[in-house]
């Protein structure tokens, strides 16, 4: 069974109350939907930074966001998927401003997931870069690897290119990890 890590924004869409705003309400609604009709086809995980962002907030709303993942399992948060997250602010891959959406990405990378679900548009196909992101973990963790391919004219074309592919692609974040092929997708 494929594997997917969860990110806390999916997590908040899903328990939310029903939204007024048209926009909201279409996310909250797209959300249920992968998890009642897709969520049983993964095996889903989380990790100890998703448990602390969705304890935030108002109570008795982050109480209902903890029960609905509390049999969900938690990945830890590595030495290794630290030092990406950081390497990868470092190397601009991820805004500075955006510390969290790095750790989340590294901890699935360094994890083996096969997906990241998510509505953060940080983590989202208009700024992650997979062939760049995970060439670090296939090079065997290497840093010099990592560095030198992050500035490659090849890995900046490749950026370029998905975010062009993703520029209008606002929706949910389904983020395959492994090698961008030619004519890879987004969602």
């Amino acid at each position: 069974m494929k594997t997917v890590y969860i990110e806390s924004s999916v997590i908040s869409y899903l328990t939310a109350r029903p939204s007024r705003d048209v926009v909201t309400a279409a996310k909250q609604a797209i959300t249920l939907e992968w998890w009642e009709e897709h969520g049983t086809q993964y095996e889903i995980f989380l990790s100890e930074l998703v448990l602390e962002e969705v304890s935030f907030g108002d109570s008795s709303a982050a109480q209902k966001r903890l029960r609905i993942i509390e049999n969900i399992p938690i990945l830890e948060t590595t030495g290794n998927a630290v030092e990406l997250s950081r390497i990868l602010v470092a190397e601009k891959a991820i805004p500075e401003t955006s510390m969290e959406d790095a750790l989340h990405i590294a901890i699935a990378a360094v994890q083996g997931m096969d997906f990241l679900l998510t509505w953060g548009f940080t983590i989202s196909c208009a700024t992650f870069s997979r062939s760049i992101i995970f060439s670090w973990l296939w090079a065997g963790n290497d840093q010099a690897f990592y560095r030198k391919k992050l500035r490659t004219g090849q890995a900046h074309q490749q950026r370029e290119h998905e975010r062009k592919d993703c520029q209008n692609n606002h929706g949910l974040a389904f983020q395959e990890s492994g090698p961008m092929l030619p004519g890879g997708t987004c969602s």
